[in-house]
C-alpha cells in the first residue's frame, strides 16, 4: 500500500497519478483490506508478548486502513 502510495505522488512516470479516485479506490481496496486483517491480528500478538507500543502503532494503523477502506470518491 505504501509503495503504490508513494508511487501515486511521485514525480517519476507513472499511470497510477492518471488515475481517478475510484480507479485508485479499486487499486487500493486489496492491500488496505489486508493491512487492516494483517495489523488486528499482529496487534493481538503483540499484546500477549507485552509489546504495548508496537500494539498500539499497529492498532492505529488498522483504525486509518479501516477508514480509508470507508471513504467514498468524492
Amino acid at each position: 500500500m505504501l509503495l503504490l502510495t508513494n508511487e501515486i505522488f511521485s514525480d517519476k512516470p507513472s499511470a497510477m497519478p492518471g488515475l481517478d479516485c475510484a480507479e485508485l479506490q479499486r487499486e487500493l481496496r486489496a492491500p488496505a483490506e489486508a493491512a487492516s486483517t494483517l495489523c488486528r491480528e499482529l496487534e493481538q500478538m503483540a499484546t500477549v508478548a507485552a509489546l504495548p507500543v508496537a500494539a498500539r502503532d499497529l492498532r492505529r494503523i488498522g483504525i486509518a486502513a479501516g477508514r480509508w477502506l470507508a471513504q467514498n470518491c468524492r
